[in-house]
């Protein structure tokens, strides 16, 4: 890691550390899992999933439930590595949460990693067309990066 990046993990670490230790508690559950997947990218998986558990109990607990979807993303995308089963899992728990908030594009982010993951087990065209349907309910926001990647995802040769 350089040194410019230990210095942000450093000051996001402080950062949502300061927030609970002060009983800030609005978006503190999505602070904490957007630290988790930084904590993920610099090699520290385990950090992150303690981190994402701790915003899924404060799901749980009746609070922040507006970013549930993307936690339980985000806690897929750390165990896959590990457990695609359980990755899948939480991949189709978060679709079913991101549809019932109307959270399209936390749906279509997870679908990202949801085809990506068919894709690799050898069910690519059955991820596609998962894929498919939830790009299709979009009319705009073509420039934000899920939408793009989706269409990435879409393009691929058939494979399976």
């Amino acid at each position: 890691m350089q040194r410019g990046e230990a210095e942000a993990l450093f000051q996001l670490s402080s950062a949502v550390k300061h927030l609970q230790e002060v009983g800030y508690r609005p978006r503190l559950a999505c602070h904490l899992a957007k630290l988790a997947t930084v904590l993920n990218l610099k090699g520290q998986r385990d950090a992150g999933l303690e981190l994402v558990e701790h915003a899924l109990s404060l799901c749980d607990a009746g609070q922040e439930r507006g970013c549930q979807a993307e936690m339980l993303r985000i806690k897929g995308m750390l165990l896959e590595p590990v457990d695609e089963a359980a990755a899948e899992a939480l991949y189709r728990r978060s679709i079913e949460v991101a549809e019932s908030q109307g959270a399209l594009s936390w749906q279509l982010r997870t679908m990202n990693n949801l085809s990506r993951l068919m894709t690799r087990q050898g069910h690519a065209a059955d991820g596609r067309r998962l894929l498919l349907d939830v790009y299709n309910q979009f009319d705009e926001g073509f420039d934000t990066s899920d939408l793009p990647e989706a269409r990435a995802l879409l393009d691929q040769p058939s494979a399976g």
